[in-house]
């Protein structure tokens, strides 16, 4: 995992677009305008990082937020008022499942401190094979004991199930991963 402090203009540039557009467009268990802004700051904040043109309200796919080395990429992110542990869960809605894309890259936005910290990513076939489904309102325990209830109907995975990133550098990289260099710490 790594942290990428969140610019105020990055902000701001996103509660404006947020406002303006609704991007909960799935027709069922469309998120909220305040999850739509975690989702936008999320995926403008990886964007600046690595040097992309941000969200606008003309975006050209609904399916998928950028396209790196080649593979396209959802960001999948969730408000935290904490660090994220190796334990915690990243999800796909259920309506989302059958997006045409290649790749998942999950986060937490931590509210107070406007900080992304990039938990890490997955090809989403290895996503679907390794994920489990949690239907909404179901009751799940979480590694550290305490119980957990399902607001939506969604695909769930542990941090420590995701191929982990450690910097920017890693994250510009994603996808060009080969399974050896992972195993011998290339990366």
């Amino acid at each position: 995992m790594f942290s990428i402090n969140v610019p105020y203009d990055i902000v701001e540039y996103s509660t404006e677009l947020v406002e303006a557009v609704n991007f909960g467009v799935r027709g069922k268990q469309d998120g909220s305008k305040a999850q739509q802004l975690i989702g936008i700051i999320s995926q403008n904040a990886v964007l600046h990082k690595l040097e992309m043109p941000l969200v606008t309200a003309s975006r050209e796919s609904k399916e998928y937020d950028f396209i790196l080395n080649g593979k396209r990429v959802d960001v999948k992110s969730y408000k935290t008022f904490g660090r994220p542990r190796p334990d915690h869960e990243g999800f796909v809605v259920k309506e989302q499942i059958h997006y045409d894309l290649d790749t998942y890259l999950f986060g937490a936005y931590l509210i107070g401190e406007r900080v992304l910290i990039v938990c890490g990513w997955l090809p989403k076939d290895e996503f679907i094979k390794n994920s489990r489904y949690v239907k909404k309102g179901d009751v799940f325990r979480l590694d550290n004991g305490n119980d957990f209830t399902a607001r939506l109907n969604a695909y769930h995975i542990k941090n420590y199930q995701l191929n982990d990133l450690k910097s920017i550098k890693q994250l510009k990289n994603m996808g060009k991963i080969k399974p050896e260099d992972k195993q011998i710490g290339l990366f």
